[in-house]
């Protein structure tokens, strides 16, 4: 899957994980598809919970970026993905999620 697909795909999964009841209180933020800049078209979600924060950005051509952020300590992990289909999107979206609700689940290396 690539192309305005995916973009598509990801805004469902986004649209349906954030209001999964264990972000409750949370800021979200939702970037959808740029239409002027047609060389770097992607998508992203921001969260943020008391001092963990979270943001993914997926681009059209499946690549993606975690951004997995411990405000009190300061830690910060990201990491690159390659997404190939709606089921890796999903994978990537619930790490972010799973960690601005505290899960902290081990992340992919």
């Amino acid at each position: 899957m690539r192309g305005l697909p995916l973009l598509t795909a990801t805004l469902e999964v986004v649209t349906r994980i954030q209001s999964d009841a264990s972000l409750a209180g949370a800021k979200s933020k939702i970037r959808r598809p740029d239409n002027d800049d047609l060389l770097n078209k992607s998508a992203a979600w921001t969260v943020e919970a008391e001092d963990l924060g979270g943001e993914i950005t997926i681009w059209e051509d499946g690549s993606s970026e975690l951004d997995l952020v411990d405000f009190a300590t300061g830690d910060v992990h990201s990491e690159h993905r390659q997404l190939d289909d709606l089921g890796s999107v999903q994978v990537a979206v619930e790490a972010v999620r799973d960690w601005v609700a505290g899960r902290r689940l081990p992340v992919a290396e």
